[in-house]
């Protein structure tokens, strides 16, 4: 890659992780804020989150908790789209519990968009991650969160159509898939 290619590129993603991490604030997630931003360098230096992947701690806490996280999940990631800013690796790994409460962590692929199937895509991205690390969780976990996060999203209805949309379209294909090694 050209140098002056990837010195833009990293000037701008790094522009554009720290404004989300502001905006993300500004909206009620909880994520970790800049301290020091160097464009020109790409550096970010922000708070230290304390705490526990959401990960580790759903194979360790009884069931009414998972749930309870799961619906707050589901607002966390319908504040962020409701500021139409897409995480773009939503998975429990990028969660951190901090003081039972969740902080939504690296934002180095996020973005903004109105698009509702960026959003559909950011909630099947959160599903592959949950149904892969967590199978026996999935349909529970996934079932509680969109209920909490269609609660209060904004143009919720065409959202979780495309999601369904897509959901669907990768069954599809796994099912072809399957069938074709029959």
């Amino acid at each position: 890659m050209d140098k002056r290619l990837a010195e833009r590129l990293i000037k701008s993603r790094t522009a554009i992780e720290s404004k989300i991490l502001f905006d993300a604030n500004r909206a009620g997630v909880r994520a970790p804020l800049p301290l020091y931003v160097d464009v020109d360098n790409g550096i970010i230096a922000m708070e230290y989150i304390e705490g526990n992947t959401l990960k580790n701690e759903l194979e360790a806490r009884p069931r009414d908790w998972v749930f309870e996280k799961a619906c707050e999940l589901g607002k966390i990631v319908c504040k962020l789209h409701n500021s139409d800013i897409i995480h773009g690796d939503l998975t429990t790994s990028n969660v951190i519990v901090e003081n039972n409460e969740l902080c939504i962590v690296d934002f180095g692929l996020a973005f903004y968009s109105k698009r509702p199937e960026d959003k559909a895509v950011d909630l099947r991205v959160l599903e592959r991650a949950v149904t892969s690390t967590h199978p026996t969780l999935k349909e529970d976990f996934m079932s509680v969160m969109i209920r909490c996060y269609q609660q209060c999203l904004v143009d919720g209805e065409r959202v979780l159509e495309r999601y369904e949309r897509i959901s669907l379209m990768g069954r599809y294909v796994r099912e072809r898939r399957v069938k074709a090694q029959i």
